[in-house]
């Protein structure tokens, strides 16, 4: 079995966002960072990690995601692992992690009690370490952290949702034995889950983080099949103010 914190509640109304980072036992959910790392050779890389935890009719199990895209040669790679009675997952206060494949360590900085960051994939062809620094602490996205999942007369119908949305990175990284040293770039945390019906074909997304040169972000979750999108805007200095659009207006 694996180490799991839990947290009571379904995360709406949301706690502390200390609390809603640990496991909800009623809702499927995940832990996300997306980002990108650069260097002085105009190499560039994007990369994904992604542990959610996952309840289909009643049967739960976790899903681990770790990929690298190098925009140079265009390949893509990913390795994806499914885990069945949390078997080696651990996912506490101060880390997320599966055996030697991924590694999400946490601790303080001045914005937030998990502002520093380390993060460790590996796979048979990549391995990366990138530590991250959030510069903004984080934000509640849609109505006060509650996102309607397409459905929006259904409370159930919901997942609780933050991000940090500005964290500099520095890593290094190994593709197919090829060494990348002192990369730098930017990342982005989601923390979002809930009790959702993952399956419904109404619950369906499209998700977009848009970063810009002046320090200011913006999230969309888009429902093109009801005409809904929810989102965030956040300003330089962290502040941060809700864009939302119902299907009728």
């Amino acid at each position: 079995m694996g180490e799991i914190a839990y947290t009571e509640g379904v995360g709406i109304p949301h706690k502390t966002f200390d609390d809603e980072f640990l496991t909800h036992k009623k809702c499927s959910e995940w832990w996300y960072c997306t980002g990108y790392l650069q260097g002085g050779d105009s190499s560039m890389f994007g990369y994904q990690f992604t542990l959610a935890k996952i309840r289909i009719l009643g049967v739960k199990f976790h899903l681990l995601i770790c990929s690298i895209t190098d925009l140079q040669t265009n390949k893509h790679y990913n390795t994806q692992t499914p885990v069945f009675f949390g078997n080696g997952v651990v996912t506490k206060a101060n880390v997320l992690r599966l055996g030697n494949k991924a590694v999400f360590n946490f601790s303080p900085n001045e914005h937030s009690s998990k502002g520093r960051m380390n993060l460790h994939m590996e796979s048979g062809e990549f391995c990366l370490d990138v530590e991250l620094n959030a510069i903004k602490p984080p934000v509640w996205h849609c109505d006060d952290g509650a996102l309607a999942m397409g459905i929006q007369n259904d409370p159930k119908e919901r997942t609780y949702y933050y991000s940090f949305t500005n964290l500099a990175s520095t890593g290094n990284l190994s593709i197919m034995g090829k060494q990348y040293k002192s990369l730098e770039g930017k990342a982005w945390f989601d923390r979002q889950g809930g009790t959702f019906t993952l399956t419904d074909p109404k619950c369906s997304w499209e998700w977009f983080s848009l970063r810009f040169f002046d320090d200011t972000e913006a999230m969309l979750f888009a429902f093109p099949q009801h005409g809904y999108y929810d989102g965030t805007r956040i300003n330089a200095d962290g502040s941060y103010h809700r864009m939302s659009q119902s299907p009728h207006s």
